[in-house]
């Protein structure tokens, strides 16, 4: 049996993942793709009030880099995107959607050597310190993505157990593997329970995306253990602890009834 994938006109977010067509202008994602190209050539042309240095010229088989939605104006325009926010509130409920953190991707074709394995995870196991009603991701491509690429994929269903961590030994049960149907223009929304995880690109070209994370009605620190997230270096402190509404590191983007963005 093949499993079914829910339609891009019918998110479902409240099973942990929604699937949104349209929601960037071509033009959109093709300064988005341009200002990807930029920064891996060493350019920026915002500079963030926090302390986080500008990516360096390079070129590499992965480069997953956070803040860059900081450092390139194009970037940025997605992550202010009154259509994507507006989405994310329909989706959610939300009262105020805050920014978290983003990492902007490109993956280069896999060796022959990589595993099959897609690395599943939650984004809760890399939050561990956030105290939020809910946080999630808008995993968005700047290129098209063809099945051998290793597009994002979920498990139907795994949201609803809200795991910290991934049980040892666990795989999921090949029915509930989703793909997500999205292409450029498109966003796919993971709450931070979800698993879910990118197979291998397969593919003789790079997959190009960028994660953009958010805190939907509040957030704030709470210690876990020697866990650390990146934020905290860079956000004030208040009280010794981590200030996560910092906005100069987590915006706050969106209120119900009065745009921020």
């Amino acid at each position: 049996m093949t499993p079914t994938v829910p339609s891009l006109s019918q998110p479902h977010l409240l099973g942990g993942f929604a699937f949104l067509k349209d929601v960037f202008t071509d033009q959109e994602i093709a300064a988005a793709r341009w200002g990807q190209e930029q920064l891996m050539a060493g350019k920026s042309d915002l500079q963030p009030d926090f302390d986080w240095p500008a990516p360096r010229a390079r070129q590499a088989r992965s480069w997953k880099t956070p803040y860059t939605t900081s450092f390139r104006s194009e970037l940025a325009a997605l992550a202010h995107s009154p259509q994507l926010l507006a989405a994310i509130a329909k989706q959610t409920g939300a009262q105020s959607i805050r920014f978290w953190f983003d990492q902007l991707l490109w993956e280069s074709p896999a060796p022959p050597s990589r595993s099959d394995n897609p690395q599943w995870h939650t984004e809760r196991s890399r939050w561990k310190t956030c105290d939020a009603p809910l946080m999630l991701t808008a995993w968005i491509p700047l290129d098209t993505i063809t099945p051998n690429m290793g597009p994002i994929t979920a498990v139907r269903g795994s949201a609803r157990r809200e795991w910290l961590e991934l049980p040892d030994g666990w795989s999921p049960d090949p029915l509930e593997i989703i793909p997500a149907p999205v292409q450029p223009g498109d966003a796919a929304l993971f709450c931070w329970h979800t698993v879910h995880g990118n197979p291998p690109n397969r593919s003789d070209r790079p997959r190009r995306a960028i994660a953009l994370h958010f805190a939907i009605d509040s957030l704030a620190y709470q210690p876990h253990g020697k866990f650390k997230h990146l934020n905290e270096r860079l956000v004030t402190q208040t009280e010794g602890k981590p200030d996560f509404t910092d906005a100069t590191v987590c915006p706050l983007l969106w209120k119900k009834e009065e745009s921020l963005a």
